[in-house]
Parts: C-alpha cells; sequence; structure tokens
C-alpha cells in the first residue's frame, strides 16, 4: 500500500505538530521543522491515531 501522510505544523507559541508520518518521513522533515521555528523547540506532538514511528 502506498499511503500519502501530510502533516501540519503550527509555527505558534506554543508550536504544535499534527501526524508525524513514518520514521523515515519525520527524518526528512525535522530539519524543516526546525527552520521554519527559527531555533525555537517543538512544543508538542498530537497524535491522532496509531503511527508507524
Amino acid at each position: 500500500m502506498d499511503f500519502t501522510i501530510h502533516q501540519y505544523l503550527l509555527a505558534t507559541e506554543p508550536s504544535i505538530l499534527f501526524a508525524t508520518g513514518t520514521v523515515q518521513q519525520a527524518e526528512r522533515s525535522l530539519p524543516e521543522i526546525e527552520e521554519i521555528l527559527g531555533g525555537r523547540p517543538l512544543d508538542y506532538i498530537f497524535v491522532s491515531h496509531m503511527e508507524s514511528d
């Protein structure tokens, strides 16, 4: 099966990431998240269902 996983980042105070995807997707997206947040920490990760990571 080929699934597309959508991730949503609210770069607000506090910052929230919805749906992390697979381990491989999370590893690829972490540098982009760090850049978007400009060095601020990611405050919350919202997991609404079973993730593969």
